[in-house]
């Protein structure tokens, strides 16, 4: 996935080391060969406006609800708070891609049927863009992800004229 320039490639809630392990625990045995790095709900993916700079880097628990796995895709199917019930444009189906088989791909995941979990499971998430190969919890004022033309596409510029 290549990103233009400082460019987000996706918005959404991204875990840490401990909770992306507790997901691989309760994935057991029907895991993937292929871990996902950085595990995220993906809130919009290329999005033409970024998130509220106020909710940027804030941590919000998150209820896991259901799990799936078919042999190319794993993942889990999760419930969000209702304060950014609001804001989510991802897949229809809310997860979290796991593990994946060589040659599959993670957007797959939301197509999952997701089997409930006998009981929920609580993790903390905190909400930010993934740019430049990793996720940021924080961006600049002036960011902007829209193109002001089909030349600055095409050329993979950032669309500010103000450093031209």
């Amino acid at each position: 996935m290549v990103d233009a320039k400082g460019k987000v490639i996706y918005q959404g809630m991204f875990f840490d080391d401990k909770t992306m392990e507790k997901l691989l625990q309760m994935e057991g045995s029907k895991g993937l060969p292929k871990k996902i790095k950085d595990m995220h709900v993906t809130f919009a993916y290329l999005p033409k406006e970024l998130l509220p700079k106020a909710i940027v880097g804030q941590e919000y628990e998150i209820e896991v609800i259901g799990f799936g796995c078919d042999g190319k895709n794993c993942g889990f199917e999760v419930k969000l708070p209702n304060s950014l019930t609001e804001i989510y444009k991802g897949a229809e189906k809310v997860h979290i891609t796991t593990s994946l088989n060589e040659g599959s791909k993670a957007v797959d995941t939301g197509k999952l049927d997701f089997v409930p979990l006998g009981e929920s499971v609580r993790i903390t998430g905190k909400m930010g863009v993934f740019k430049e190969g990793k996720p940021e919890f924080s961006y600049d004022d002036k960011q902007s992800n829209q193109p002001r033309n089909i030349r600055d596409i095409m050329m993979g510029n950032s669309g500010d004229r103000s450093s031209r």
